[in-house]
């Protein structure tokens, strides 16, 4: 009976053996998973805050700057040279009003900051302007 016992043990043992290192194998792989499913989710969330805070700040930018500079403006038409001045306040204003680390973040998830900010900006006031006409 020993003797039985003890063949099937050394049978058994490293069929063990493989089964958890095949269900380990498993969980590891079924855990780093989940884990880069709540990376990618917080890095989702993350990029969304980053743009709504961009989002903002754009419009707060560009009404500062409308009410800063703009309407000092006799005729309310501006040259060209204007145009660009008022541009580039509201560029310098946005980055005041975004963190550090928020354009850190707009910086790695834009191909170009700049063109991205100047682009937010135009079409911020675009859309401004397509609302007072009406």
């Amino acid at each position: 009976m020993n003797d039985l016992l003890q063949s099937v043990l050394v049978t058994v043992i490293p069929l063990l053996g493989t089964l958890l290192s095949v269900f380990i194998g498993y969980l590891i792989a079924y855990l780093k998973k989940k884990t880069e499913a709540l990376q990618n989710q917080y890095t989702r969330e993350l990029i969304d805050r980053v743009l709504d805070e961009a989002q903002r700040a754009i419009e707060q930018a560009v009404m500062a700057t409308e009410q800063e500079y703009v309407r000092v403006i006799k005729d309310g038409k501006l040259t060209r040279e204007q145009a660009e001045e008022a541009k580039r306040r509201a560029n310098e204003t946005f980055r005041k009003l975004m963190t550090v680390s928020s354009l850190q973040i707009l910086n790695n998830v834009v191909s170009d900051l700049n063109e991205f900010i100047d682009n937010a900006i135009e079409n911020y006031v675009a859309e401004m302007h397509m609302y007072e006409d009406k």
